[in-house]
Order: C-alpha cells, then sequence, then structure tokens
C-alpha cells in the first residue's frame, strides 16, 4: 500500500542530496563517454514524475490514469465513519467515476464534506501499484497485527517516527474494523486506487486518500496528518450508462439502455413487412401485364 508518511531516520537533507550531486556535475562528458563500458562504475536514468509516487522512464508513458471500466459508474454513499474502528453512521451523497480522454477521474458531493473527505471535482484516479494484504482472522476479525491494510496493532509509532503520535487507525481489540472491512473477501487481494487533486492527495496538504472496490461497493479511505482513519461505504447505482464528458464527467440514466434490443427487433419486423408488400405489388404488376393487351403492356421501359 501507499502512504505519503516516512521514517524520519531514513529522510536524507537537500543539502546531502546536493553534496552527492556535486561530483556527478563536475564530470566531464568527454570523460564518461572515452571510458569503456565495462569500466564504468555508474549509469545516469533520467525518470519523469508522474502523480506523487510514481516514476516513469525517459521515452515511456504512464497508464496508470486509465482505470478498468468497472470502475465508472454512479456510486450512492451510504455509510461512513470518522475512525474504522467506530460504528458506521448513514451518510448522503454520491461519487461520479468516468472516463474524460486518458484520464479516469471521480467527482465526489456530499452533505458532510469534512477532513479527510472533502468534496472533490473531477479528481485523477490512478493505480497506485499496490494491493491489499491477505488479513489474519481470528474468532473475532481480523488481527490487529495483520489486517486488510497491514499492522495496526495499538501503541505502535507512526511512519512519521515520532511515537507521540500513534499510527492513524491503530486498534488493540482484534475485529475492531470489523464492520468497515466487511465488504471485503479475506481471501482476496484488491487494487489500490489513489485520488490525486485538491481536497484529495496534494502537495502541501498532509492527506492520503484512495479507494478500493470490492464488486459494487466502493471503499473510501482517509487520512488527514496523523488524525484517525476514516472510511466511507458507497454502492454502484444500478441501470445507468455512463456518458464520457472531457468537463464534468456526468452520468445519467440512458433510456437506450433498456429500448435497444426492442428498437431493434421493432426494426426488423418493420424491413421483413417492407419488403413482403414490395414483393407483392411486384407480383401483382406481373399479373396485370399478362392479363392487358399486347399493346398496353410495360415493354420494360421505366415508369
Amino acid at each position: 500500500m501507499v502512504y505519503r508518511y516516512f521514517e524520519t531516520s531514513k529522510a536524507i537533507l537537500a543539502s546531502e542530496v546536493d553534496r552527492c550531486r556535486h561530483p556527478l556535475r563536475t564530470v566531464k562528458t568527454r570523460s564518461i563517454v572515452s571510458t569503456p563500458t565495462s569500466a564504468r562504475p555508474w549509469a545516469v536514468f533520467l525518470l519523469h514524475r508522474v502523480g506523487y509516487h510514481e516514476w516513469v522512464p525517459d521515452g515511456m508513458k504512464s497508464t496508470t490514469q486509465i482505470l478498468d471500466p468497472s470502475w465508472e459508474g454512479i456510486w450512492e454513499l451510504e455509510k461512513e465513519t470518522e475512525n474504522w474502528i467506530s460504528p458506521m453512521k448513514p451518510a448522503s451523497g454520491k461519487a461520479i467515476i468516468a472516463r474524460s480522454g486518458e484520464f479516469t477521474n471521480i467527482t465526489v458531493q456530499a452533505e458532510r464534506a469534512r477532513e479527510p473527505f472533502k468534496n472533490v471535482v473531477d479528481c485523477t484516479l490512478r493505480y497506485s501499484g499496490g494491493l491489499t494484504y491477505l488479513p489474519e482472522l481470528t474468532p473475532s476479525g481480523q488481527a490487529a497485527t495483520a489486517t486488510i491494510l497491514g499492522y495496526f496493532r495499538g501503541n505502535t509509532a507512526s511512519r512519521m517516527g515520532n511515537s507521540a503520535f500513534p499510527k492513524p487507525g491503530s486498534f488493540y481489540k482484534d475485529g475492531q474494523n470489523q464492520e468497515a472491512v466487511a465488504p471485503f473477501d479475506p481471501k482476496k487481494r484488491y487494487q489500490q486506487v489513489l485520488m490525486q487533486c485538491p481536497n484529495a492527495e496534494w502537495d502541501g496538504e498532509g492527506r492520503v486518500r484512495f479507494l478500493l472496490r470490492a464488486d459494487n461497493v466502493l471503499v473510501e479511505f482517509g487520512v488527514w496528518y496523523a488524525d484517525r482513519l476514516a472510511v466511507r461505504h458507497y454502492r454502484r447505482r444500478e441501470g445507468v450508462t455512463p456518458i464520457n464528458n472531457p468537463t464534468s464527467g456526468v452520468y445519467k440514466g440512458s433510456p437506450l439502455s433498456v429500448t435497444a434490443p426492442l428498437l431493434l427487433v421493432g426494426l426488423v419486423l418493420g424491413l421483413c413487412l417492407l419488403r413482403r408488400r414490395v414483393r407483392r405489388r411486384r407480383m401483382g404488376d406481373v399479373v396485370a401485364q399478362q392479363d392487358a393487351p399486347p399493346d398496353a403492356r410495360n415493354d420494360g421501359a421505366c415508369r
């Protein structure tokens, strides 16, 4: 899974990075070229940053922003909780996921829009490349030491390296997160999709926000700085067809999705009746010509 928090003990200061880069900048290009390939102790790779967690080699193109069409649709918000170990409460709102050119975007509009779940419009979605863990099950539910998202046993220091702040979502009793993870099959692993835009994951906002999908249930997770792990459950609205809109990605119910088969059947029957009527008319013309006097018969000229 992808988190924006990291251990401060492993952080590298910008001044140290600059110091390490200085010898590379002073090396003459001529000496690099003249050195045999087998004797070169290092190589340089040019990478381009995509989003916040992805680096793509120069000359290659990322496709993480193109989600499988099964994600697209209107998702009705059913319930939410500010902490995944607390009971979930009914909630009202919706999320719309739609393709817009080469991107898959999400728009979230909910009545309660506060951290970490602020409303977003045309927010870019990207596969993180991460999958959920296979949880360890106990009679009470998922073990706190091995949940679908990893280790969440209480009294653990956060990834920020500060023991004064417990890891967001920590709990002590196995199965306390049971309602939050109920949509997931413990024998399956699920792809993580990141939300990258203002009010989601964005530079300087200290927020983590991502999606997991279990068939027709969309589960959203969010953390704001070192706060608790909030969760939302959405359910897919049936009977709607996506309409790709490059600006708003709006969906609406399409009557063609229901009536198209009937229209097709009616068109085929209509063509059959028209063909039969034309055939009868031709047969009548032939009979009439045979019964008419010789000088009144049509000799093949167009009428």
